[in-house]
């Protein structure tokens, strides 16, 4: 296939060149053959007026005036018609005749013949005149100036004819003198003159074709084609180690023209591009070993949070499941729960600001401080304000986290909770609609040193639930750029009543993406649900 194109280009460049030549050759034929014709015919108009001037001269006027006055011949009538054909004969005319127009009678006249005998015209023979010789003697002026000499076919030939005055010793008109030339044998010469300019142009043109092929072939098409084998070799070049030199840079094209701009771009194009698939090699490797970093950084994270349900398997009292899905490879939002005692389940969620790897470490300091914290029994409020106080040590990056903990006394069923800037949760009583938790929202942490919280409670009873996420539920996009949206929420959460925890978050992760269709995740999703299946005193 490649080959066909490199051939069909050749063919479009000969069959160009040839048409060109050829339509060059038929307009300089036709131009020069016009010219020819116009100079040959302007050469006899010429000699049919000399001819004319000439027997004009050498007849005697006064003579003729007494045949044209008598229509009577004499003795003196052979002896010029005598010169008439010898005029006749030296000047090789066809017809040579001496003739007066008689305008009553609206004819020629004629005086002497030169024609053979048994053709000639007589004296006083009279012929009618041709609507061209009529037009020219309408006036008197052909007496002085005769008539020009036109070419024309007529029943006598095809003729180049032209009449001169006769005058007689007192310059007065007598006659005209008429010389016909025949053009046959010119219109022979002619056909012979064009047959020949063809043939010698065709010549001519030939050689031009074949010297601009050959030219062209050199100069413009080898060096094409060397670029085009060239180019087509860059790929099989790139995986042959056994040379060092690919034949895009071994290219030796030297015509000084575009062409040699265009193989010194495409060297330059090469050596471009083998820069840039050496810079994207190195760029390829690192991504990959960020990737396996990342990755090995995800399956950290997210050992880290709690991922087997039932967490304990051994305790009735309470159902819960947490999910969380990272925008990139590691996320900033966690969640977290774990017992403080045998009666006590703390449960904590938290956004950190900003996403991937600094998110993430962010998100390791304040999740591992917010446990330690916890463990040591301290009250919620003061929990939160000694994180604080170590976050803010030294947050050059100016980062910040959003939360929400609650300790739930699994004898008693009362939860306290504190809020540091975090969504407010979504809570069922008594088997009712969910409604959105009352509370304090508190500044965020790390946001500002010295920050105090307020601890809350609330009690709860049995099938209570509690349903705890960060913003990138409600933040999530669709492709029409529109927000999930708290409303939303409200109303799906409300259509899972008495579902176990584990569906109820499947659903709602099931509606958010729903609702994105394949929209960019922008944020991390993290969900976590309690439900009160009773007190721990009960059991």
């Amino acid at each position: 296939m490649r080959k066909q194109k490199r051939g069909s280009i050749q063919i479009r460049v000969a069959v160009g060149i040839v048409a060109i030549a050829i339509a060059l050759m038929i307009v300089c034929v036709s131009a020069s053959f016009r010219t020819y014709i116009q100079t040959m015919d302007e050469h006899y108009k010429q000699q049919v007026t000399n001819i004319g001037r000439t027997v004009a001269q050498i007849i005697d006027g006064d003579q003729i005036k007494v045949y044209v006055d008598t229509l009577q011949k004499d003795e003196h009538y052979d002896q010029i018609l005598s010169q008439l054909y010898t005029l006749k004969e030296t000047n090789q005319c066809k017809y040579l005749y001496i003739e007066y127009v008689d305008l009553k009678q609206d004819c020629a006249v004629y005086i002497m013949d030169a024609d053979t005998v048994e053709n000639a015209y007589k004296l006083g023979d009279q012929t009618e005149r041709t609507r061209e010789l009529k037009s020219k003697t309408m006036d008197n002026s052909y007496k002085k100036k005769g008539i020009e000499p036109t070419i024309n076919r007529s029943e006598f030939g095809w003729l180049c004819s032209g009449f001169q005055p006769i005058t007689d010793s007192n310059g007065h008109y007598v006659a005209l003198v008429g010389v016909d030339i025949s053009m046959d044998d010119v219109m022979k010469d002619h056909y012979q003159f064009l047959a020949l300019l063809i043939a010698l142009m065709v010549v001519v043109v030939f050689f031009c074709i074949i010297i601009t092929i050959k030219v062209v072939d050199k100069f413009v098409l080898h060096p094409l084609k060397m670029l085009t084998v060239a180019t087509e070799a860059f790929i099989s070049d790139k995986y042959d180690d056994s040379s060092e030199l690919t034949r895009i840079s071994m290219l030796d094209i030297h015509t000084n023209d575009e062409i040699e701009t265009l193989a010194s771009s495409v060297k330059q194009m090469e050596q471009d591009i083998n820069h840039y698939i050496e810079n994207l090699k190195h760029v390829m490797t690192e991504k990959e070993r960020i990737s396996a970093e990342l990755n090995v950084a995800r399956n950290i994270q997210a050992s880290m949070l709690p991922c087997i349900f039932p967490p304990f398997p051994e305790r009735d009292e309470f159902d819960i499941y947490a999910l969380m899905n990272p925008a990139k490879e590691v996320g900033g939002d966690f969640y977290d729960f774990f017992l403080i005692d045998n009666t006590h389940l703390a449960v904590v969620i938290a956004d950190v600001s900003g996403k991937g790897v600094p998110a993430a470490l962010f998100m390791v300091i304040t999740k591992s401080l917010i446990k330690n914290y916890t463990l040591m029994k301290l009250p919620l409020d003061e929990v939160f304000e000694k994180v604080n106080s170590q976050l803010c040590e030294n947050n050059d990056a100016g980062m910040f986290v959003t939360a929400f903990m609650g300790i739930l006394d699994l004898e008693t069923d009362l939860l306290q909770y504190v809020n540091a800037g975090h969504n407010r949760p979504l809570i069922q009583r008594n088997e009712g609609d969910f409604e959105w938790l009352s509370m304090h929202r508190g500044f965020v942490l790390a946001g500002l040193e010295n920050t105090v919280y307020k601890k809350e409670e609330i009690q709860l009873s049995k099938q209570d639930v509690l349903f705890i996420y960060t913003d990138g539920v409600t933040e999530a996009m669709n492709i029409d750029r529109q927000l999930y949206s708290d409303e939303r929420l409200h109303s799906i959460i409300n259509q899972t009543k008495n579902m176990k925890m584990i569906d109820m978050l499947s659903y709602l992760k099931k509606d958010v993406n729903l609702f994105t269709d394949g929209a960019e995740q922008a944020d991390d999703i993290t969900m976590l649900g309690i439900r009160i299946n009773h007190p721990i005193n009960q059991n």
